[in-house]
């Protein structure tokens, strides 16, 4: 751009400048500030000589030139000629004083100017500011207060003035009257005071090393002593305030008997000064200043004054913090540096003072004090160095306090501490107990039954726990002095089932502890266990980590890091594990890392964790150590009761060890315990105690058989009959909970014994002991028990025993005599049920016994498959919709999730049942045997049941056509008689009925053209027709609908 280009734009610039819209006007600044970054003499000039030759503008137009010279100044102070500074100097000036009026934009603008100017230019700056500084004559507001902005942004350059400046203005302050300018001469003390302070304390820097703090002690006490003894008194806040902050800075220069003499009155004076108005910031940080003063000379007059002071300060802290306010914020940490000055020379004072303050109960009291202590840990560690044992017993009751802002800030304190060495010191490992204890914090919103925090400012349980989780971490990575402490002691935690919550970081520090202690060849890296008191033994380490991982989302993803524990211990676990864990655990890891909690195959993770037992347990291959596994594993079982399902696989981790003990006594008695232990009300608990014992069963047939059969013949089983036979013993629900157990434990047996050896035991032992067992004796007349638990536990059992059948017969012949027995009993159970309601599995697991027996020999006969049949979809079928109101009268209604999957796993049992079946039968009879008892459902007056009806029957052939398999071509003979059972459905006036009654009849056609010869995947261009035909099922004209069909 031409010169003449960049006058003209320029000059236009400067025109629009008065722009009333403020934005115009910032817009301008900013574009002159680009211009002055390329041209800066000629914009610099050309402002200068606007500014000149208009002297008549508004002071609005006159600031932003102003402002605009200030910036280029600012930006380009090393690119400017002499000349050009003192033309600017003396602009400056003029505009700053031309007015005898205080303009507070216009003469701001002046003045920022110099002080820009100053940065470079100090002595021109001075020279021309002090020469509108005479003595005898009051000066401009505006040159006192650049005079002060120039001490604060030049203290070098300005502190060797000073001494000329007080003198010359020590006159003026008695003669000032007007409050505005006590205001701007206390400011330019009190800015005069922090430039000698920071010039005295950085003199290795200082252009002058001669100056001293003495040199200004006469003119400053004498300031002081008019600002005190006239100014202090003013009722304005603002100038109070303001005199505040110039006597507290002024006092750092005072000579010692000076200052010995105001101190007395000064602080009396100070402290009142809260209740009287609201900016506490500038009291809190004048103080700190006045008590630093006092420290720095050893004066003693603080001894007479230190309670009250305390008292006050104490308060000041106790005032919550407000972050949206960040005046509270700064005067919270003045207050605190208050009280470090005061540690100086009063620690034992002023610790025993907060430590009495924490024995209040008082939330807020605590949350000042708490603030105060961990300050002083952090700020004063050397005079806190004899007072670490004092504050760790005191600090010990503020474990129990509930509050979570309390424990927030103690959190924090516990930081400090443990950082300054004071967690080495008898009683610290009460406070890592705190941090583990609050590693397992439940989630807020659990523990408040749903209640939400009331506002922003509430600390929830889960911010404790991250907190405490972080501070775990750091424990153990950056505090060299704690590892000794915390290795190997937390092994105690991992296994207390209180700290459950907390297994996550716990394991993640230990294994960076084990780690750190391999690292550097350390023999404690690994431990002999049995030789350290209060460690937890090898096996219920071991047992613990295992169970933790059988649940590997919980407690935030505990799975990786127990496991990775494993892998780290293998060594102290047992000598012989190290190669074993270190090949079979990253695998599992790594089959972790592709999982998630909701994608997760249970029983396939369960299986690799159960055969990395068993690998482990064959590795050591020593009995004696087997067996003192099972041992304590079994005693462990109760640490899990608040645990049910963890607990459910520690019963089967008992089982696969007692499948590796060769020793008897110790199966038979584990064995006793487990079924004495086991809490026979939960059902949860009674599977997962029948699975471990028939997994021991596989090693330990005969000894499993006949404790089954001895604990069944205990004591508990022994129960007075009421009088007459009708009135039963109060602890009947007890025993027929542990009847229920003792059932489901034949079964598993049953199901996970050796193949070669149970089907002799099936009749002769098993089903003889279950009848036993389900059928009581009363008076001597057999009656059968109504307990639905044990009528639960029955069925479940009665198919296991099923599959394990199933299995044998792959290799050997086998009729199963009691199947058409087992089979009535179970539809005798099913047949029993409310057609009204479902609050129970029987139907579910009814069905799914029935299709595991189904194909043993004998076979059922015509009428027994057609009871069966009848029942199952009686039952099913006629139930009310799952969407409906439970409306049962008798027994607890079901949380409608726990409804939806009852009915869902009903269904799919049904349908399994039904396809088997139809798979022993498959043939256009046996199809139509299955749509006998289909069809009276068709026709159902119940919406839900028709609609019931046609899905099943489209999946039956749906099954039917995808197994169909035609040795020789021929007719589908049933045929007309589908249809004509199907059809009318495709006009029924529900949607869901038509729709699936289409399916079906376009699946009919197709089975009917795999018997004419067509391949399975043929489509036939008529019935693939059938499938526009699903546009018109809502068609309120049924007749079209049927015009159309046919």
């Amino acid at each position: 751009m031409e010169e003449s280009d960049v006058a003209r734009a320029s000059l236009a610039l400067m025109d629009a400048a008065n722009d009333r819209d403020p934005a115009v006007r910032e817009q301008v600044r900013k574009s002159l500030l680009t211009l002055g970054k390329q041209r800066t003499g000629k914009i610099l000039s050309m402002c200068q000589d606007y500014l000149i030759q208009h002297s008549k503008l508004e002071v609005g137009h006159r600031v932003v030139l102003l402002q605009t010279i200030e910036l280029v100044v600012k930006c380009k102070i090393g690119e400017i000629s002499y000349p050009k500074m003192k033309s600017l100097i003396y602009l400056a000036s003029d505009e700053m004083t031309r007015s005898k009026d205080i303009v507070p934009d216009w003469q701001q603008a002046a003045s920022n100017i110099l002080v820009a100017v100053g940065d470079r230019y100090i002595k021109d700056v001075m020279e021309e500011v002090l020469s509108k500084f005479l003595p005898g004559l009051p000066p401009h507001f505006f040159v006192v207060q650049t005079l002060a902005n120039l001490s604060y942004s030049n203290v070098y350059g300005v502190v060797p003035f000073l001494g000329t400046i007080l003198t010359t203005m020590l006159p003026m302050l008695g003669m000032t009257r007007q409050d505005n300018m006590k205001w701007v001469f206390s400011s330019a003390l009190y800015r005069f005071s922090e430039s000698i302070v920071d010039y005295l304390a950085n003199m290795d820097k200082a252009p002058d090393p001669a100056v001293r703090k003495d040199a200004f002690s006469a003119e400053i006490y004498a300031a002081c002593d008019i600002l005190f003894c006239n100014w202090l008194q003013s009722k304005e806040t603002k100038l109070r305030l303001t005199v505040i902050s110039a006597l507290a800075s002024m006092s750092l220069l005072l000579a010692q008997d000076k200052l010995e003499e105001l101190l007395p009155k000064l602080i009396p004076t100070v402290l009142p000064l809260y209740k009287k108005t609201s900016d506490h910031y500038i009291i809190s940080k004048s103080l700190c200043q006045i008590l630093e003063a006092s420290m720095s000379t050893d004066s003693r007059v603080l001894e007479t004054q230190i309670d009250g002071l305390m008292l006050t300060l104490h308060h000041q802290v106790c005032i919550p913090v407000d972050c949206r306010k960040p005046p509270t914020l700064k005067n919270h940490n003045e207050i605190l540096r208050c009280f470090t000055v005061l540690a100086n020379t009063f620690s034992d004072r002023l610790i025993r003072f907060v430590l009495q303050k924490l024995q209040i109960s008082s939330e807020q009291t605590r949350l000042g004090s708490l603030a105060v202590l961990k300050h002083l840990i952090n700020t004063s560690s050397s005079v806190m160095e004899s007072k670490k044992l004092l504050i760790l017993n005191s600090v010990r009751q503020l474990m129990l306090d509930r509050s979570n802002k309390v424990k927030k800030i103690f959190v924090q304190v516990i930081s400090a501490m443990a950082h300054h060495g004071y967690l080495k010191q008898e009683g610290g490992e009460l406070l890592v107990r705190f941090i583990i204890l609050h590693c397992a914090l439940p989630d807020t919103y659990q523990s408040q039954r749903g209640g939400r925090p009331h506002d922003q400012e509430d600390v929830t349980n889960e911010m404790i726990r991250s907190m405490c989780e972080d501070m775990l971490h750091l424990f153990t990575t950056t505090v060299d002095h704690l590892i000794d402490v915390l290795w190997p002691s937390l092994f105690c935690y991992l296994i207390q089932s209180q700290y459950t919550d907390a297994t996550t970081p716990l394991c993640k520090s230990l294994i960076l502890l084990a780690n750190k202690k391999k690292a550097v060849l350390e023999p404690g890296s690994i431990i002999d266990f049995n030789a350290k008191v209060n460690l937890p033994s090898p096996y219920v380490l071991m047992v613990r980590l295992l169970v933790n991982a059988s649940f590997p989302f919980r407690c935030r993803g505990r799975g990786a890091p127990s496991l990775g524990l494993m892998k780290v211990l293998s060594s102290s676990i047992h000598p012989k594990l190290e190669c074993v864990w270190q090949a079979e655990i990253p695998p599992l890891l790594h089959y972790l890392e592709e999982s998630a909690e909701d994608t997760l195959d249970r029983r396939r993770w369960e299986g690799r964790l159960l055969e990395l037992l068993s690998k482990t347990l064959v590795a050591i291959s020593y009995d004696k150590w087997s067996c003192q596994l099972a041992t304590e594993a079994t005693r462990y079982l109760p640490t899990y009761n608040s645990y049910l399902e963890e607990k459910s696989f520690l019963y089967k981790c008992i089982g696969v060890t007692l499948q590796h003990c060769n020793n008897k006594e110790v199966v038979r008695r584990q064995l006793q315990e487990v079924l004495l232990c086991a809490r026979h009300h939960s059902a949860m608990e009674r599977e997962g105690a029948a699975m471990g014992i028939g997994l021991c069963a596989s090693s330990h047939l005969d000894d499993t058989l006949a404790k089954l059969e001895d604990f069944g013949k205990s004591d508990i089983f022994k129960k007075a009959s009421g009088i007459f036979g009708l009135l039963k013993d109060k602890s009947d629900g007890n025993v027929e909970k542990a009847k229920s157990t003792l059932i489901l434990c034949y079964g598993y047996v049953a199901l996970l014994a050796p193949e070669d050896q149970i089907l002799s035991r099936i009749d002769s032992e098993i089903l003889r002991n279950i009848g036993k067992l389900f059928n009581t004796k009363v008076l001597g007349v057999e009656v059968e028990t109504k307990d639905l638990t044990m009528k639960l536990s029955l069925i479940q059992s009665v198919g296991l025993i099923g599959q394990a059948v199933s299995a044998c017969v792959r290799r050997q012949g086998y009729l199963f005599t009691r199947k058409q027995e087992l089979m009535g009993v179970i539809m005798d159970f099913v047949k029993a049920e409310p057609l009204d309601v479902m609050r129970n599995p029987v139907r579910h697991l009814a069905m799914t016994t029935c299709t595991n027996l189904f194909t043993l020999e004998p076979a059922l006969t015509e009428n027994e498959k057609s009871d069966m049949l009848r029942t199952c979809l009686n039952s099913a079928f006629g139930l009310p919709p799952v969407e409906e109101p439970d409306r049962g009268k008798d027994g607890p209604v079901l949380d409608p999730r726990k409804r939806e999957a009852l009915y869902t796993d009903t269904f799919s049992a049904l349908q399994g049942l039904l396809k088997t079946v139809l798979m022993r039968d498959l043939n256009p009879d046996g199809l139509q045997r299955i749509f006998k008892h289909i069809k009276v459902w068709l026709c159902s007056e119940m919406t839900h049941g028709r609609e019931r009806a046609t899905r099943t029957a489209a999946e039956m052939l749906a099954f039917y056509l995808n197994h169909l398999n035609i040795k020789k071509m021929g007719a589908f003979h049933n045929l007309g008689t589908l249809l004509g059972q199907l059809i009318p459905r495709c006009t029924d006036p529900s949607p869901p009925v038509r729709s699936a009654a289409m399916d079906c009849v376009q699946t009919v056609l197709y089975i009917q053209l795999g018997y004419e010869g067509f391949a399975s995947d043929y489509r036939d261009e008529a019935v693939e027709k059938l499938r526009m035909l699903s546009e018109t099922l809502t068609a309120s004209d049924m007749a079209v609908f049927v015009q159309e069909l046919l």
